[in-house]
């Protein structure tokens, strides 16, 4: 029966141990506090907006995402003129403070406007 108590206290430390390691671990970050996404929900929005408000471009292909001040573009545009112009677009859009772009030119998304259906 001793052993046991002696085994139980040798791994109750290392229970307590991972417990506090798991419990820092999954510790929300700051950035994922619910007013900070509201306020990124509440950019990328704005962001899209923007980018829906320009005829100049198509971007219904444009992802958009916000992590605090930064927000990042991905998906497609089909000229690199319109890819300029989304960068441009979404700068100017008050509390982005930086654009990081990961869109791509597809010149085979020519011509494929809003009634495409895809």
């Amino acid at each position: 029966m001793s052993v046991i108590h002696v085994r139980s206290l040798r791994i109750a430390p290392l229970v307590l141990l991972a417990y506090g390691s798991l419990a820092f671990a999954v510790e929300p970050a700051a950035s994922d506090t619910p007013a900070t996404e509201q306020s990124g929900n509440a950019l990328v929005q704005k962001v899209q907006d923007a980018l829906h408000a320009d005829q100049t471009l198509l971007a219904r292909h444009i992802n958009v995402r916000a992590d605090g001040d930064v927000v990042t573009l991905s998906g497609y545009v089909a000229t690199t003129a319109e890819l300029t112009q989304a960068k441009r677009d979404a700068k100017n859009v008050p509390g982005v403070k930086k654009v990081v772009d990961q869109m791509k030119v597809d010149r085979s998304r020519l011509g494929s406007g809003p009634s495409d259906g895809g």
